[in-house]
């Protein structure tokens, strides 16, 4: 039976690819845990294991990406611009490609957390996951969105899941302050080298929560239509 051209358009819906891709970024933030222990005790066979599957991940969303991409290409019906979802999906190519940065800066420089900041250093990176995965769930919603048509109770969920988005992004950046005071402090006990490894890491770490918090800043726009 030949499937109705208008529904085959809505049925080619890049919701489902977008929310699995989102899937993979998640699941590659929340391998930077490990990771980091692996660093602080100094096993680099396991931190190289470690990088090898968020490599992998990374793969992963590259090739749903594209398929998106295509199909975004189509004539595909949404209720809110393609464009929006383009973008959307813009920022969490960008978020795994961080990921894979921060991993392959401590892995194969073998970049050791000092012991004074190692408390504050881990609690960061917990936040930064934490933020990633409340983004998915942001993400998440979108099939939900795309029924209600970005509107009504639904969309007001969103905008209040949104706005805590908001405030784990300050607490992040609040944690990224704290830790920076706390490697200044130390910087003297550290190559030059050593130092601006770490700061660079502190760095891609809070961008991968503010590239979260430009997710959900995404989907917001699409509310706002």
């Amino acid at each position: 039976m030949t499937m109705n051209p208008i529904l085959a358009m809505f049925a080619r819906s890049p919701i489902n690819p977008i929310k699995e891709h989102m899937a993979a970024v998640t699941k590659g933030c929340k391998l930077l845990i490990p990771l980091f222990d692996a660093a602080s005790a100094s096993d680099w066979e396991r931190a190289k294991e470690l990088y090898s599957e968020i490599s992998t991940l990374k793969k992963t969303a590259d090739s749903v990406k594209r398929d998106v991409r295509c199909t975004l290409a189509q004539n595909v019906l949404l209720p809110v611009s393609k464009t929006h979802f383009t973008e959307l999906l813009s920022k969490q190519g960008q978020s795994i490609r961080c990921v894979r940065e921060i991993a392959t800066a401590v892995t194969f420089r073998e970049m050791e957390i000092p012991k004074e900041i190692i408390e504050n250093f881990t609690s960061f990176v917990s936040e930064c996951v934490v933020i990633t995965e409340r983004a998915q769930s942001v993400v998440n919603e979108l099939d939900e969105l795309l029924e209600t048509g970005f509107k009504g109770r639904e969309a007001q969920l969103v905008e209040k899941m949104i706005r805590d988005l908001d405030v784990s992004l300050d607490l992040t950046e609040d944690k990224k302050i704290e830790l920076m005071s706390q490697v200044r402090q130390i910087e003297d006990q550290l190559s030059p080298v050593s130092a601006v490894f770490l700061y660079d890491v502190l760095s891609r770490l809070s961008k991968l929560a503010e590239l979260a918090e430009q997710c959900g800043a995404k989907i917001e726009v699409m509310l706002s239509e």
